[in-house]
């Protein structure tokens, strides 16, 4: 059924994005750039700190350019404030072709068209039309039982994990108290914790740290 019946934004938009970008003119200026643009119809224009009416004080019609009709001068200070409403299904209403927003607990993070997976252990995979990432100690890298022995979810090798035997600390770690919520554990699941000379591993207070949590086979005094 076609969604009708309402005034201005799509009601599935359900958050706002507000952009800002302030200038100090050096003389007589009466167009301003906005540089991550605008939708029409949602832009607010200030100076000094004055709201300007759109029409009487100003013109924005164009996404990107603002023009002030009473021109600023030396020392003024303009403020154009844009409001871009924010639908994960149609990322085609910014201005950056191919743009992605990234949310963190409803808050939007920002707007990007690249995104980088920073650690050793992180994969990105294309399939299709679709991108499988895969972080370590989590996703299809197999949520801290280990590495697979396959990049392919189709083949059952994908189902087995090889885990390192060995825990190396080469700098200072700190496991801190664990509280009584988790039952005051923490666990690893390699069988060994090697030291580095000079580094130190510090378990907190009322804390228990378990290592080879998985019960393999060749276990031996944790620490080396």
């Amino acid at each position: 059924m076609a969604e009708n019946g309402y005034l201005g934004r799509n009601p599935n938009d359900t958050s706002t994005v507000i952009a800002r970008q302030q200038y100090v003119p050096t003389g007589i200026t009466t167009s301003f750039t906005f540089i991550s643009g605008y939708d029409t119809g949602y832009v607010d224009v200030y100076m000094n700190g004055v709201r300007l009416a759109e029409g009487r004080d100003f013109t924005a019609g164009d996404g990107n350019t603002v023009q002030i009709l009473n021109p600023a001068t030396q020392n003024d200070v303009v403020e154009v404030v844009a409001y871009k409403s924010f639908n994960p299904v149609a990322v085609q209403n910014y201005t950056v072709s191919g743009a992605i927003g990234i949310q963190s607990g409803g808050t939007l993070i920002g707007v990007t068209t690249n995104i980088n997976f920073i650690g050793a252990g992180n994969t990105v995979v294309v399939n299709g039309d679709a991108i499988d990432v895969a972080i370590e100690g989590g996703g299809s890298g197999g949520g801290g039982l280990g590495e697979p022995l396959s990049d392919d979810d189709t083949n059952p090798a994908f189902k087995i994990y090889k885990q390192k035997r060995t825990l190396l600390i080469d700098q200072n770690t700190e496991v801190p108290p664990i509280g009584d919520d988790y039952a005051g554990m923490a666990y690893i699941a390699e069988s060994v914790i090697q030291v580095s000379s000079g580094s130190t591993i510090h378990i907190g207070a009322g804390t228990t740290l378990y290592v080879n949590i998985l019960d393999l086979p060749g276990f031996r005094d944790p620490f080396i």
